[in-house]
């Protein structure tokens, strides 16, 4: 829920009042990706301006100027990795083929991927979280929503092998781009 991320990393670290988060059409970004989004991922995009979670974390944000972190791009080229990665032979413990059971929807600065994972695909509020680890085949999960997930890990309430031991650090809980 976003209430729990707001406690950790409140709004007023969004930086100066002209930052503001921009308008989404949901109906529109839902119609181009073929499914619905969860309630919680539209929150945190509706009220947190683009920018990092801990100097690490960063969510990819609909209809973004910079590919790297568009989320329709990041879904696209995120999948692609991963049919690459499991025809190399890694073991990817989800299922991959249409629809897909894994939708990109962050990295981390190390370039671990973190994926909804989208069971059952009908209902996205029930989603969790998958984490891959960027230079090996390692895997974390989360049983809970992205709110929730990048609360824990920003807050140190729950380690996550994939990320340095040394994560999360002293520092901003938010910090938007430079834009």
């Amino acid at each position: 829920m976003i209430e729990n991320l707001l406690r950790i990393a409140p709004a007023s670290a969004l930086g100066a009042p002209s930052s503001t988060p921009a308008l989404v059409n949901w109906s529109d970004v839902q119609s181009r990706l073929g499914c619905g989004l969860p309630d919680d991922y539209k929150s945190l995009i509706e009220t947190y301006v683009p920018g990092s979670f801990g100097g690490f974390i960063h969510i990819f944000r609909p209809s973004f100027p910079y590919p790297a972190i568009d989320l329709e791009e990041q879904i696209e080229s995120s999948a692609a990795a991963l049919k690459e990665l499991q025809l190399g032979g890694e073991r990817i413990p989800y299922r991959l083929d249409e629809p897909s059971e894994l939708m990109a929807v962050g990295r981390t600065d190390n370039g671990d991927v973190i994926y909804f994972v989208r069971q059952p695909l009908d209902d996205p509020n029930s989603w969790t979280i998958a984490v891959n680890e960027a230079r090996g085949d390692e895997w974390d999960t989360f049983e809970g929503d992205i709110t929730d997930f990048v609360a824990s890990a920003i807050s140190g309430a729950r380690r996550f092998a994939v990320f340095p031991s040394s994560f999360p650090i002293d520092g901003p809980l938010f910090e938007p781009y430079e834009m």
